[in-house]
C-alpha cells in the first residue's frame, strides 16, 4: 500500500487489489472443497454448473488483481474502472453463492448446514478483504445472505425455519456493521499515515535546511578565520618593522620631548600588537591548534609579568593598578594563563574606572584569581553577552570604545581549553569582579618547578655573534638587521635562501616563514636540521598548527609577529649561553 494514502485518489482501490490475488486464491480453494463435499455426499446435477460459475467469477477477480498491479499508473479514472469491474465480478460471485443456497434447500439438512457455514465464512472473509471498497463488500453480503435466508425458509417450514432465516439476516446486519467500522478504521489509519508522511517530509526538509545552514555557518567560520589570519599576516609585517625601528631610535633620542614621543609611539605599537595577538588567538582557537602544556610554577611570577606589562597602559589612563601577590604554586599552562589574566586586566584598565585590583583567593583546594575594578558596572542582561566575540560595551558617559571586542571572548574560550571557569559579578555603579576559578594548587616543596635560567649579561655578550637573516620583506629585513647590529651582532641579511655554506657559518639563523615563491622558512630550517644545525628561529605572521608541530619536533623556535625586541634579545642571549656551555 502506498505511504500517503489520503493524498491519492483511488487509494482504497489500491488497498483492495493489494491483497486481492491472495484472497481470491483462498476463495478458489474453499469453492473447490465445497464442490467436492457436495458431490461426495450426494451428487446433484446443478453442482458442476455452480462450480463453473464460481471458477469464472473467482478467476475474473484474480485476473483483475494481477492486471491492476501490472497496469496501475495511478490514474484515478483507470482505478475507478477497475473498481467497478471488481464490484460486478463480486456481484456475480455473491449471486452464485446465493443461488447455490437455494439449490441446497431441496437437499438434506446436513448439506444445508454445511453450505450455510461455508457461505457465512465466505461472507466474513469478504468483509475482511473488501471493506476498503464498501460497494463491493455490500454486494458480496447482500447478494448471498438474503438468498441464504430464503433457502432456510424453503428448507424448513414453520418457526424453526423462520428463526434460522432471522438469525442469518442478523448475521448479515452484523457483517455490515463490522464492514462499516473497518472502513472507518482504515480511513482513520489512512489519515494518520498521510499526516505522518507529511510530517516526515517536513522533518526531512528541515533536516536538509539545517544541514545547509550548518554548512553555510561552517563556511562562514572558515572564511572568517582565513580573513583574520590573512589580515593579521599582511598587517603584522609593517608593524613588526616599525617596532624594530623604534627600538633602534632609543639611543639616538636624547631630549625629553623626543623620548616622550617615542614612548607614545611605543605605547601605540603595544596596543596594535595586542590587537594582533587577539586576532591570532581567535584564529588559533577556531582551528583548534591551541594545546595546553601544563607545568608547575608560582602564580606570583605570571601576575608580576602581567602587572609590569600593564603599567604603561595604567599610567596612560591614570588608573591605580594594585596587586595582592601570592606565593601559591599552581599547575596549568603558564602561557595561556598569562593571556587570560592579561586580557582581564586590560579590560579592567579600559573600562574599570580609577582603580584596578588583582589578587588571589584559595577556595576548596583550588586557587581563584580575581580582577576588581571601580567602573560603572555591567547590567544583568549584558553579563553573558560580554563573553561573545566582537561585543564592546561603552561605559556610561564614555565615547568610542577601543579594541575589537575579542579579549573576554578569548578568556572564555581559553578557559574552556584549560578546564577553568570564568565568571563576573557586578552591580550598577559598584564596579565589577571578574573571577578565574579552578586553578589546581600544588605543593611547591615537592613539585618540579619550571625554571628559566637565562643569562642576563651585558650587551657585550652579543658582540660578534653571527646572525643569518632571511626575509623577503625589505622593511622588515632592514629593521631587523639594524637592531641586531646595534646589539653588536654580525648580521648577514638575505632576501632569499642563500647557499647552505653561508648559513652554517652563522651562530644563529632567523628566517621568515613566508618567503614568496621560494622555499618556506620551515623547509629551510628542516634542511638545516637534517645536517645537525638547530640554532634556528622561524618568524611567522600566521600560526599554522602543522608548522608549529613540525618546528617543535625539530627543536626550532617559533616567533609570532610582531616580535618584541626584548623577546628576540632573550632568545639570542640564550643561544650565546648555550654556545658558552658547549665551549
Amino acid at each position: 500500500m502506498s505511504g500517503n494514502l489520503k493524498q491519492q485518489r483511488g487509494w482504497h482501490i489500491e488497498y483492495l487489489f493489494a491483497i486481492g490475488a491472495a484472497s481470491w486464491m483462498i476463495h478458489l480453494g474453499v469453492v473447490s472443497l465445497t464442490f467436492f463435499i457436495i458431490q461426495f455426499v450426494e451428487p446433484v446435477a446443478w453442482a458442476p454448473y455452480w462450480y463453473g460459475a464460481m471458477l469464472f467469477g473467482t478467476g475474473l477477480l484474480f485476473a483483475l488483481s494481477l492486471l491492476f498491479r501490472r497496469y496501475d499508473d495511478r490514474d484515478p479514472q483507470r482505478r475507478e474502472f477497475f473498481g467497478w469491474l471488481h464490484s460486478l465480478a463480486t456481484t456475480l460471485v455473491g449471486l452464485t453463492w446465493g443461488v447455490g443456497a437455494l439449490a441446497c434447500a431441496s437437499g438434506d439438512a446436513e448439506t444445508m448446514l454445511y453450505y450455510t457455514l461455508v457461505l457465512g465464512g465466505t461472507a466474513l472473509g469478504a468483509v475482511s478483504s473488501q471493506h476498503s471498497l464498501l460497494r463491493s463488500c455490500m454486494l458480496s453480503i447482500w447478494t448471498s445472505v438474503p438468498l441464504l435466508t430464503i433457502a432456510h425458509l424453503m428448507h424448513e417450514k414453520g418457526a424453526k425455519g423462520a428463526a434460522s432465516a432471522l438469525m442469518i439476516l442478523l448475521f448479515g446486519v452484523t457483517l455490515t456493521v463490522v464492514a462499516l467500522r473497518m472502513r472507518r478504521f482504515l480511513i482513520r489509519n489512512a489519515d494518520l499515515t498521510g499526516e505522518l508522511a507529511a510530517k516526515v517530509e517536513e522533518l526531512s526538509q528541515i533536516t536538509v535546511d539545517l544541514s545547509e545552514a550548518r554548512r553555510r555557518a561552517e563556511e562562514s567560520d572558515r572564511s572568517k578565520s582565513r580573513l583574520l589570519a590573512q589580515a593579521s599576516h599582511d598587517l603584522r609585517q609593517p608593524v613588526h618593522a616599525i617596532a624594530m625601528f623604534v627600538e633602534c631610535l632609543r639611543d639616538h633620542v636624547a631630549d625629553g620631548e623626543g623620548k616622550r614621543l617615542l614612548a607614545r609611539i611605543d605605547t601605540s605599537l603595544s596596543a596594535v600588537a595586542r590587537l594582533f595577538r587577539s586576532l591570532l588567538d581567535i584564529t588559533a582557537l577556531d582551528v583548534g591548534s591551541i594545546k595546553p602544556r601544563s607545568s608547575i610554577f608560582p602564580i606570583g611570577r605570571v601576575l608580576g609579568d602581567v602587572m609590569r606589562q600593564s603599567e604603561e597602559l595604567a599610567r596612560g589612563r591614570s588608573v591605580t593598578l594594585c596587586l595582592v601577590n601570592s606565593e601559591a604554586m599552581v599547575e596549568t599552562d603558564p602561557g595561556l594563563l598569562h593571556t587570560m589574566i592579561q586580557n582581564l586586566v586590560s579590560n579592567a584598565l579600559k573600562y574599570g574606572g580609577e582603580r584596578t585590583l588583582v589578587g588571589c583567593r584559595r577556595r576548596n583546594g583550588h586557587l581563584d584569581i580575581e580582577v576588581h575594578d571601580a567602573g560603572q558596572g555591567i547590567e544583568e542582561a549584558d553579563k553573558a553577552r560580554i563573553f561573545e566575540e566582537f561585543v564592546r560595551l561603552a561605559p556610561h558617559g564614555a565615547g568610542r570604545t577601543e579594541g575589537l571586542g575579542l579579549g573576554l571572548s578569548i578568556v572564555r574560550r581559553v578557559a574552556d581549553v584549560l578546564d577553568l571557569d570564568v565568571s563576573v559579578k557586578s552591580r550598577q555603579g559598584r564596579g565589577s569582579i571578574f573571577v578565574l576559578s579552578g586553578l589546581r594548587l600544588c605543593d611547591g616543596s615537592s613539585a618540579a618547578v619550571e625554571t628559566h635560567e637565562m643569562a642576563r649579561r651585558g650587551a657585550d655578550l652579543l658582540h660578534g655573534f653571527r646572525v643569518a637573516l632571511i626575509d623577503d620583506d625589505d622593511q622588515a629585513r632592514e629593521a631587523m638587521a639594524t637592531l641586531l647590529q646595534r646589539w653588536g651582532c654580525d648580521v648577514c641579511a638575505h632576501a632569499t635562501a642563500p647557499l647552505y655554506s653561508e648559513l652554517t657559518e652563522a651562530d644563529f639563523l632567523l628566517v621568515d616563514q613566508d618567503l614568496g615563491p621560494g622555499p618556506t622558512g620551515l623547509e629551510i630550517a628542516r634542511d638545516m636540521a637534517r645536517n645537525g644545525y638547530r640554532n634556528t628561529a622561524i618568524i611567522s605572521g600566521i600560526l599554522k598548527p602543522e608548522v608549529e608541530r613540525e618546528a617543535q619536533s625539530l627543536g626550532i623556535v617559533m616567533l609570532i609577529k610582531p616580535v618584541l625586541p626584548a623577546q628576540l634579545r632573550s632568545l639570542l642571549l640564550a643561544s650565546v649561553a648555550r654556545k658558552a656551555e658547549l665551549c
